[in-house]
């Protein structure tokens, strides 16, 4: 009953905020210049253009139903051409191809008898990363499953299929930042990444978890920068969240560990927890050529059980 009341409840909450305008614009990221594409710089080429993908993996605490939950999580970062017009990986060679930073980023974890597989993948602009072309996200567990996709055209087109009675729902709203942009945009280049107050949506599998509608809220950036370590911090005053990812500051900027701390639950009393995750290994390989059984000594060097 109380999942049907909340559906019902954020249902009529997204059904609202088809009439709201938001104000956040685009244009307040900054973009790289010709001269300093990555896209023509030599350490990216060599890095990224060598035909594999990095693939790190990581200890993963994740709050769920109150608790936290042990499971594993993987950061798979990759370049491809993306074709704009179909709003997928490009086939073809084609002028109007866009060079991308896809991530596909993965987190499973039990809830006690049952699993849980959570799947975003993003694809960036190499030469925009605030700006990310399309992100989708997929949640799987006992109960069912759910779907949401976002694409960037002159607004943020966007689909939610779920199995809850009332939370699918097809709309359109005003272009704002993606938090799941952010990941690529710090291995791309951290500096692209706004700091102060702006409208970002939140990452799409919360949106999920939460049942939250899928609207851009208030966000707080700032970025640490240090010699050898940096963070970047957002922070939610609406949603009470705060999110850290800590990084490597020296090119390819690698993603080290994270923590998100927001209350897990339904209630204006939930608990505050913190979800986290941190570096267990990474390597370089084309995991697409990595698919027999003797392959599997490839999961076992990134210390993988799932």
């Amino acid at each position: 009953m109380r999942l049907k009341n909340l559906s019902k409840k954020v249902n009529q909450v997204s059904l609202l905020c088809l009439g709201i305008v938001l104000s956040c614009s685009s244009s307040g990221s900054p973009k790289l210049s010709k001269s300093d594409s990555p896209v023509l710089d030599v350490n990216f080429k060599k890095y990224w253009n060598s035909g594999d993908a990095e693939i790190s993996s990581y200890v993963l605490k994740q709050s769920r139903y109150g608790e936290i939950r042990d499971g594993e999580a993987v950061m798979v970062f990759v370049t491809e051409p993306f074709s704009k017009d179909s709003q997928t990986k490009a086939d073809r060679p084609s002028p109007n191809n866009i060079p991308v930073l896809k991530c596909n980023f993965t987190k499973k974890f039990y809830t006690g008898i049952y699993p849980y597989s959570i799947m975003t993948s993003t694809f960036s602009p190499i030469d925009d990363p605030m700006n990310g072309l399309k992100a989708s996200c997929s949640v799987q567990e006992w109960c069912g499953h759910a779907y949401s996709e976002l694409n960037r055209k002159n607004k943020l087109e966007t689909i939610n299929l779920s199995y809850f009675e009332g939370e699918s729902s097809e709309i359109a709203i005003q272009s704002a930042f993606l938090e799941d942009d952010f990941w690529s945009a710090i291995r791309i280049s951290p500096s692209t990444i706004p700091t102060g107050e702006h409208l970002v949506l939140p990452p799409l599998h919360l949106i999920r978890m939460l049942h939250l509608p899928i609207v851009a809220q208030k966000c707080e950036i700032e970025n640490q920068v240090s010699a050898k370590v940096s963070k970047l911090k957002l922070y939610y005053s609406e949603l009470n969240r705060t999110l850290e990812i800590t990084y490597k500051t020296k090119f390819p900027h690698e993603i080290e560990e994270w923590m998100d701390s927001y209350p897990d639950g339904f209630s204006p009393n939930a608990r505050y927890q913190i979800s986290s995750g941190k570096l267990k290994k990474r390597i370089k390989a084309p995991y697409w050529q990595l698919n027999r059984n003797a392959d599997s000594q490839w999961k076992d060097s990134l210390q993988l059980k799932f």
